[in-house]
Formats: C-alpha cells, sequence, structure tokens
C-alpha cells in the first residue's frame, strides 16, 4: 500500500514508479552470463523471472528467485529498460521518460528493469493518493481482491510481535 500526500496547500501533479529491477549479476565476472527478464504479464502486471539465469559462478551458492509477479491497480504505463550504465536503454530511463519525455525505454516492452507508472494530474493540496500493490510468486486472476485484508493481518501480526519484545515498562 503506497499512500502518497501532497503537503502543499495548492494541487499538484503526482507520479508513482512502483518499480522491478534485477541486480545486475550477469555482468559480476568477464564471462558475461545470460540475463533475467521483465516482462508484461497482463495490462496491469509485470513478471519477472531469473529462472533461465546461469548460476553466478563467483557468489559462491546458487540464488534464484525464480518467477516474480508485480500487480497494480488498472491504469498504469508499463516502462521496461536494462539495468545498466550503458546502452540504448539505461538504468536512468524512467527518469528520462518522465522528467524530460524523451524516448528512453524500451519499446520491446521487456529488460531488467520495469515499472507500472502512475500519473496524476492534480492531487489535491492536503490530499492524498493511495495505491494498492501485490508482489507474489503466483499469477493470480484478481491479484488485488485481498490486499487490504493481508496489510490489516500482517499488522495485527507484527504489533502482536512488537508487543512481545518490548520491555514491560517502555511509554508510548
Amino acid at each position: 500500500k503506497i499512500e502518497a500526500f501532497n503537503r502543499a496547500e495548492e494541487e499538484a501533479p503526482l507520479h508513482i514508479l512502483a518499480q522491478l529491477f534485477f541486480r545486475n549479476q550477469w555482468s559480476w565476472s568477464d564471462i558475461r552470463g545470460s540475463r533475467p527478464l521483465i516482462e508484461e504479464t497482463s495490462a496491469s502486471g509485470l513478471v519477472a523471472d531469473d529462472s533461465h539465469m546461469q548460476d553466478v559462478h563467483n557468489l559462491g551458492f546458487k540464488y534464484k528467485l525464480g518467477k516474480r509477479y508485480l500487480f497494480g491497480p488498472v491504469g498504469a504505463e508499463l516502462l521496461f529498460t536494462e539495468h545498466e550504465t550503458e546502452g540504448d536503454f539505461r538504468k536512468d530511463a524512467f527518469h528520462r521518460y518522465v522528467i524530460h519525455q524523451e524516448p528512453a525505454v524500451n519499446p520491446t516492452r521487456k529488460g531488467t528493469k520495469a515499472c507500472l507508472h502512475y500519473s496524476f494530474d492534480r492531487v489535491p493540496g492536503k490530499g492524498s493518493v493511495t495505491l494498492y500493490l501485490r508482489l507474489t510468486d503466483q499469477k493470480l486472476e484478481d491479484p488485488l481482491r485481498d490486499v487490504e485484508s493481508i496489510i490489516q493481518r500482517r499488522k495485527r501480526e507484527a504489533d502482536r510481535f512488537y508487543a512481545e519484545i518490548h520491555p514491560s515498562k517502555a511509554t508510548e
């Protein structure tokens, strides 16, 4: 859950970029390995997959996440680039695209870095905008249906945890 506030008195535009990216492990050795991939999975979702990536030989252990899905509300603009400092689609592409309107993002809609870009023309002064997102290892048909109940459940779990570890004489 992201709630972004406009603390000013007057209305203002707002951009929220919910990003997924892979660490640039494919360039950690002299021999460049295969890259993971992030692509569109739905009108408001991304899928990141590192399962076909070669193991990084100098890491010392096997490390793979497998497929991960990022879902958000309908209406996002999906942006893609590479998590590299050089090349056609560099890791600063989102900034260049949103702020300077440069054609910096990858038109093939694939990369090692991607985001759900939400643009709000006017957030009222002292107002806010709330977005619900879900990162999961499962492709879901209605991924945001129960997000608020999951957030409330996790908050209760965290409150119980901290209630147990705080000293009994601690003040609020």
